[in-house]
């Protein structure tokens, strides 16, 4: 991952000229136009999450939906809350560098000090207004290293009916890019003296649910795919896809 975002920087910088950038702005923007990243797009608005889970598709309309909420940083006692908080949101300089401030850590004994890829916190970034659908979808995006096995998270991992066995690092990079706990959504998550996953919680959007809920988002919170993608582009793509009904519409 890291050979591969030096290579992309390079070309970036060296044959684009896009030299005038952070690394995370110049990963955000290419992001924008499709191309691969370590970033993942969220928005911290449950609404704008729950329209793009039910937006109209013709390749998914018929299929369920699923909308993810992950918290930052696990359930703590208070007094370890605002260490925790700190750590989590990536601002000031550290959002600024030229280089990914993950690559300074070079060992798994280095990405285990700075938490990264351990899974016990979420960092998030929240990028400039350089595009008019940043601020339109709440956005900003989820970071983290590649998922490494530590102490602290070997306990999450034992393999069912192999006594004390864990998981393989096979295993564990062939079920997910970053580490994730689910927990069920109708129980309170157990707070945690020693640090572990932050809670992430899965709900289901049955296929015939779709309309009547982006009905509701569009209708009492004025959510729609111009208030989504509030740009040219944003308009041309939904004539690629929805010039038919348009037509009809206007007959």
């Amino acid at each position: 991952m890291v050979a591969a975002e030096e290579a992309i920087l390079k070309l970036a910088r060296v044959v684009w000229r896009f030299d005038d950038l952070s690394a995370l702005e110049t990963f955000a923007r290419l992001q924008h136009f499709g191309a691969p990243t370590r970033l993942i797009d969220v928005s911290r608005n449950p609404f704008i999450a729950a329209w793009f889970a039910v937006e109209s598709s013709v390749d998914h309309d018929d299929s369920d939906g699923r909308l993810f909420a992950t918290a930052t940083f696990p359930v703590l006692p208070a007094e370890s809350r605002k260490e925790a908080e700190d750590l989590t949101q990536v601002r000031g300089e550290l959002a600024r560098t030229y280089l990914p401030f993950w690559h300074l850590a070079d060992s798994n004994e280095a990405r285990a000090e700075m938490e990264w890829g351990t899974g016990t916190i979420r960092r998030f970034w929240v990028p400039p207004l350089y595009e008019q659908r940043i601020l339109a979808q709440n956005g900003c995006f989820l970071l983290d290293g590649v998922p490494i096995g530590v102490q602290q998270n070997a306990g999450y991992f034992k393999r069912k009916g192999a006594g004390n066995r864990s998981w393989k690092k096979a295993d564990l990079l062939a079920s997910g890019s970053i580490f994730t706990k689910l927990y069920d959504p109708r129980r309170a998550v157990p707070m945690n003296r020693r640090r572990s996953f932050p809670p992430t919680f899965t709900f289901r959007i049955t296929a015939k649910a779709k309309v009547e809920i982006r009905q509701v988002l569009e209708e009492r919170f004025s959510y729609s795919a111009s208030t989504m993608y509030p740009d040219i582009e944003g308009l041309a793509s939904h004539l690629r896809n929805h010039l038919d009904e348009l037509i009809i519409s206007m007959r």
